[in-house]
């Protein structure tokens, strides 16, 4: 549980420092893999004319993916329940 104390602690952290929270995400733990995995969505308001638009994005910045990113998720629930699909 400290592992998971400390994970859930940075996260937080970092959260507050850019004035986000978690909205969801989950942990999981997958034999043969000596890490955890954490998968999460968090969300923070932007002043309009601080708003970022991949037009104008440069190193550094950071990246809030839409759309194509659930394609992973999909993929590895085909996978893995493939005979109930």
């Amino acid at each position: 549980m400290d592992l998971v104390d400390s994970i859930t602690s940075q996260i937080d952290t970092a959260l507050r420092e850019l004035e986000a929270m978690v909205i969801g995400g989950h942990s999981e733990y997958t034999p043969g893999l000596d890490r955890p995995i954490i998968s999460m969505t968090a969300l923070g308001l932007v002043e309009k004319d601080k708003l970022v638009l991949t037009s104008g994005a440069r190193v550094g910045d950071y990246v809030v993916m839409t759309k194509s990113a659930a394609v992973e998720g999909t993929s590895i629930l085909a996978i893995d329940f493939e005979e109930e699909l």
